[in-house]
């Protein structure tokens, strides 16, 4: 079964990767993907590859389609600016 508007897209919405997600909800809260990387501790590369993949499951083409099309699924909460698996730096 599809979704209207997704002929490849299942029923139940799609899947995005935990680190997706959470890549999704720093670009909501309007960080570049050099600031991202530095908060999660991974390249800004990797960051660009997360949201590449996060697009394509989406079927979207912008990384801000991405976040709405997210919030819309349920995959990010609408309150992105302080997610939950934040560290803050010590010191």
């Amino acid at each position: 079964m599809t979704r209207r508007g997704g002929a490849d897209r299942p029923a139940h919405g799609p899947r995005v990767s935990g680190r997706e997600s959470q890549v999704l909800r720093w670009v909501a809260a309007g960080k570049s993907d050099w600031e991202i990387g530095q908060i999660l501790r991974i390249s800004e590369k990797t960051v660009n590859f997360h949201v590449e993949n996060a697009k394509r499951k989406l079927g979207v083409a912008t990384r801000i389609q991405a976040v709405v099309a997210a919030m819309r699924e349920g995959l990010i909460e609408d309150e992105p600016f302080l997610p939950r698996d934040f560290d803050p730096p010590i010191g």
